[in-house]
């Protein structure tokens, strides 16, 4: 059995001593159980992981979850892969049918018939 501690530091500072090998859902779930069910994946080291992914060096973490503020429409778009990029996790969705195309996103986004007419851009909500 490995003795070994790291520290774990969060976005707000604090630093969390934990065995080696512990994953980020193990710390989610030691923060809260409500942080637990809205985590999808991990930045650690700037790098996103997947919840299980073992930690085995002093790290800064950061606990991307389900309902975070951010907009798909600042993500990037290819306009010749007709995917947009969230800006949150990396995800890449089609624009054309709003499927999830890669992780850690797996549902799709909600998409709306878009429109011409002369000059303006007509969004069917």
């Amino acid at each position: 059995m490995n003795d070994k501690n790291i520290k774990i530091t969060l976005p707000d500072g604090s630093i969390l001593e934990k065995p080696q090998g512990v994953t980020g859902m193990q710390i989610a779930e030691g923060i809260s159980s409500g942080l637990a069910k809205q985590a999808i994946a991990v930045e650690v080291n700037s790098d996103l992981k997947d919840m299980s992914f073992p930690i085995m060096e002093d790290a800064n973490l950061k606990i991307l979850k389900k309902d975070a503020d951010i907009s798909l429409e600042s993500g990037e778009i290819d306009e010749s892969d007709r995917t947009i990029e969230c800006p949150k996790h990396g995800s890449l969705f089609s624009l054309e049918t709003g499927e999830a195309l890669t992780l850690p996103a797996i549902k799709p986004v909600r998409k709306f018939p878009v429109s011409l007419d002369g000059e303006n851009v007509v969004i069917e909500l």
